[in-house]
């Protein structure tokens, strides 16, 4: 009875031996492509140090312009002749305060952290001019210079994985 016993124990730990080299082999599975996911990610990071270069230089010119033109209208208001309201004034210093809030401003504008309507409001009163050459820079990043930097990132990742 007792010989009995340990061929069944013995076999039950075969079994569970079976059952752990199975679970090991359905691990590798996902443990491969998680090494896949991993390797897309690292090989796109030089594509994403660029597109971050290319990304500043848009947001620095465009930024250098309107921080520029509220500035010199709020520091020169008699020269100006439209008037801003209490609350353009406050949007103009929150978003146009200096180059790096500007930037700041202007990222956050074409990425979803402030309405691109509340960082427009400044300028619309400046003049309509400036308010267009918002809406040129809005448009050309995100639909532009973003659907590119989009179009990189997959074309390199597809690379990598293959």
């Amino acid at each position: 009875l007792a010989g009995v016993s340990s061929l069944k124990a013995f076999r039950i730990i075969r079994i569970t031996r079976v059952v752990k080299t199975v679970r090991v082999i359905r691990l590798f599975r996902f443990v491969l492509k998680l090494r896949t996911l991993i390797t897309s990610i690292a090989s796109t990071l030089t594509s994403l140090f660029w597109a971050m270069i290319l990304l500043t230089l848009v947001i620095y010119v465009f930024a250098i312009l309107f921080a520029q033109t509220v500035n010199d209208y709020v520091q020169h208001p008699d020269m100006m002749s439209v008037v801003m309201t209490e609350r353009e004034k406050l949007a103009a210093d929150r978003y146009f305060k200096d180059l790096p809030t500007t930037m700041l401003s202007l990222f956050m504008s074409i990425a979803g952290g402030v309405s691109w309507e509340e960082v427009i409001a400044p300028l619309i009163s400046i003049s309509s001019i400036w308010a267009w050459i918002f809406l040129f820079y809005f448009f050309f990043t995100y639909f532009a210079v973003l659907n590119v930097v989009t179009a990189v990132f997959c074309q390199s990742a597809i690379d990598s994985a293959q």
